[in-house]
């Protein structure tokens, strides 16, 4: 039988290595051949390096030719598409369409075709009612990161450009906001540097409208700025009774009102006005389990989950959805000589926090993209508000 193939369009459904679920509609033209056993051909006996997982004629078929729309579990998408009719070299992927044609609910039920020919209609599977390539992609999102001039800050930052979103660092200091702005820049992300004073409402308000000035809207806040003072620490032998509440203070001050509150206030103002956002807090293993010497540290990021409870019930209705993450161990700025000594090896306790975590080993700051993508899609995400999400290796998972 001769016939000829060629393929209109191929648009990714579903990436995930190393099988790709693919949408491909196909044009068969060829001379007397029985359509039913060109369908029967191609769902029923797949080449080895694909699969049907289901298959749809369109019903404007003539007498030598039929256009089908295919979706296929690809196993190697660098190969051509091996047919029962021959091979088809695939063109590059296209973004997914969205149009209502492509993306019809299915009806499970047979139906009858032109010639009286029987084509049973695709069911309707989970990943066909939400295409799963845009359920992380997060193009027309513009996130704003607190933080995101330090190690842990500026990883979620790249996160987040990588996934689309055009992205705001907000930080104090300009040197490490441009470095910032320049790695996302080179991977093909967007970004830009505003100088903020988290502990200053007038400064993150300027932050906020600067962000709205450049890109129109702010869609995502991730709230990473916040730290520890050696006056809100007990160290071994010390004295709780004469810790000053001046450094209890400051450390609430650092963690809760500019590490939460405050930019809350400013970015979630502009969210409900545009009944859409997503915040997300970064608190911290302390929240969870107190750890010892950071009393001040521990007390201040518990009280940021107890905030992002609270903030997430009161704007559930508004479409505003607020959660947290709380990394475990992921050497940074703030804690590095706590964990390593100078020559990399574990301090004492960096090697008892080691000899804790499931895992064996300190988190690297790349392991928070998957958390914080997810939290801000609107898609991925969309029922998820209130929720802490622990990033830790297992750490809290343990106790003897």
């Amino acid at each position: 039988m001769q016939s000829n193939i060629r393929v209109l369009g191929m648009h990714p459904i579903l990436a995930a290595d190393p099988v790709h679920l693919i949408e491909i509609e196909i044009e068969i033209t060829a001379g007397g051949f029985d359509f039913g056993r060109v369908t029967q051909e191609i769902a029923g006996e797949p080449p080895e390096n694909w699969q049907v997982a289901y298959g749809e004629r369109d019903l404007s078929v003539t007498s030598n030719s039929a256009r089908y729309v295919f979706f296929f579990h690809y196993l190697d998408i660098l190969k051509p598409l091996q047919t029962p009719f021959g091979a088809v070299a695939l063109p590059p992927m296209t973004p997914n369409t969205t149009s209502s044609e492509r993306h019809r609910l299915r009806s499970p039920l047979d139906t009858v075709g032109p010639a009286g020919l029987a084509v049973k209609a695709p069911l309707d599977p989970p990943y066909r009612k939400v295409p799963m390539t845009n359920l992380f992609d997060l193009s027309g999102e513009v996130a704003a990161v607190l933080g995101g001039t330090g190690v842990l800050g500026g990883a979620m930052a790249e996160a987040l450009a990588a996934a689309g979103a055009k992205v705001a660092i907000l930080g104090r200091s300009i040197e490490r906001g441009a470095d910032a702005v320049r790695r996302i820049e080179a991977a093909g992300g967007q970004a830009i540097f505003v100088s903020v004073d988290a502990m200053s409402k007038e400064s993150l308000t300027a932050a906020r409208d600067a962000v709205i000035k450049q890109w129109g809207s702010v869609t995502v806040l991730v709230n990473g700025a916040g730290g520890n003072k050696p006056e809100g620490t007990v160290m071994p032998g010390g004295d709780f009774t004469k810790m000053s509440f001046e450094g209890w203070k400051d450390v609430f001050d650092l963690n809760l009102n500019g590490g939460a509150l405050f930019p809350c206030q400013v970015f979630g103002e502009t969210m409900l006005a545009q009944k859409k956002g997503s915040i997300i807090n970064i608190a911290s293993i302390s929240s969870l389990l107190p750890l010892s010497r950071v009393v001040a540290y521990s007390a201040s990021k518990a009280a940021v989950l107890n905030f992002t409870q609270w903030l997430a019930r009161e704007w559930a209705t508004k479409g505003v959805r607020v959660n947290s993450i709380v990394p475990g161990f992921f050497p940074a700025e703030q804690n590095r000589r706590m964990l390593l000594k100078d020559d990399g090896t574990y301090t004492e306790r960096g090697q008892a926090i080691v000899g804790h975590t499931p895992m064996g080993r300190f988190g690297e700051a790349n392991e928070l993209a998957g958390a914080v993508v997810w939290l801000a899609s609107p898609k991925a995400a969309s029922f998820v508000t209130g929720q802490n999400i622990v990033v830790d290796g297992g750490f809290s998972s343990v106790t003897i």
